[in-house]
């Protein structure tokens, strides 16, 4: 057997040395269209993005809601305070309804039981137009008035700020002009009537739920919102509820945050439940008495589902009420479109 012998090793090269005098400086060719710089060495231009259809030229407002501008907000008070004018020009100085015979009578001396005013009492409406009463010097029915025309002024020119924000300019000037000139609204926000505040809720919670972010604060706001609007109208409770929850879905993200969330809504209720419950006599059991016993004979009158002639009645009503309804949101659309067009 031949003896085994290691291979030899390569000679290892001589190294190499950079040649004498400063590198040359690195050239700009088609492989480096921008050279060195912030973006890496050599790094290529990221190419030009194109304008979605229909909106070159125009502003493209970002997904959540940002901060409005001056004009938008300039445009709002400038709605506020022309449908403030038109509302106090046709303001009532009487009651018009039963209703608003009941509010003034509860505006100095509350007793859902004796339907002053009727149930469920609509607590701060009545307390709020005593406080104007007391202040101003004016009557009974004019300050309830009063705070009726402030709700529907002040839920216009949140309307302006809604539809910009939800569509833009067209949207929100189709919307004010809506919300200014509807016959329901202008009647309502006219008389003695809370109904306002319904359109002035919404509005809010619409913008808490635009901008609502994780762990913001807006979740809280939406109950509180909520909570001081059904010591106005309690029949917000099953309309707004669900929105309210939107936002706080949208905005907690820690059981601390539901928890002052949580609190947050209790006190806004209590704030006016606990308030009328000492000025209501019996107490708490005497509305809660009458509430209940309100609520079955309004169900009654309104539930489509009655077997009797007037169910069908009813039914009509609710469908007379979509179409209505229906028309008014088609208009928006329609001249929504067309901003978007144009």
């Amino acid at each position: 057997t031949p003896p085994l012998h290691p291979a030899p090793f390569p000679p290892r090269p001589a190294p190499i040395s950079p040649p004498p005098g400063p590198l040359p400086p690195p050239t700009r060719g088609p492989s480096h269209p921008r050279g060195p710089g912030p973006r890496g060495e050599g790094a290529p231009a990221p190419p030009p993005v194109a304008a979605p259809h229909g909106t070159r030229g125009r502003h493209v407002r970002p997904r959540r809601g940002r901060a409005w501008s001056p004009v938008d907000l300039g445009v709002a008070v400038a709605v506020g305070a022309l449908v403030l004018g038109l509302r106090v020009a046709f303001a009532a100085t009487q009651p018009t309804d039963w209703d608003a015979a009941q509010y003034a009578f509860g505006s100095g001396h509350f007793d859902v039981l004796h339907g002053s005013p009727h149930p469920p009492g609509y607590f701060l409406f009545v307390v709020a137009g005593h406080a104007v009463h007391v202040v101003t010097g004016l009557s009974t029915v004019s300050a309830l008035v009063a705070v009726a025309v402030a709700a529907s002024a002040t839920a216009t020119a949140l309307t302006w700020l809604v539809g910009v924000d939800l569509g833009g300019r067209w949207v929100g000037a189709a919307a004010v002009v809506l919300s200014a000139l509807s016959p329901v609204a202008w009647f309502y926000g006219s008389i003695v009537s809370p109904y306002s505040f319904d359109a002035l809720v919404v509005c809010l919670l619409v913008l808490l739920a635009r901008r609502a972010r994780p762990g913001s604060w807006h979740g809280t706001a939406a109950v509180v919102v909520l909570g001081l609007g059904i010591g106005v109208r309690q029949s917000m409770v099953e309309m707004f509820v669900p929105l309210a929850l939107l936002v706080v879905a949208a905005s907690t993200r820690s059981w601390r945050r539901l928890a002052k969330t949580a609190l947050a809504g209790a006190a806004s209720v209590a704030v006016w439940l606990v308030p009328m419950a000492l000025v209501q006599p019996g107490g708490l059991a005497a509305w809660l008495q009458a509430t209940r016993a309100e609520a079955a004979g309004a169900m009654a009158a309104s539930s489509i589902f009655d077997t009797t002639s007037g169910g069908l009645t009813n039914l009509g009503a609710v469908a007379a009420l979509a179409v209505l309804g229906l028309g008014a949101a088609a208009l928006v659309g329609a001249l929504s479109l067309g901003g978007l067009g144009g």
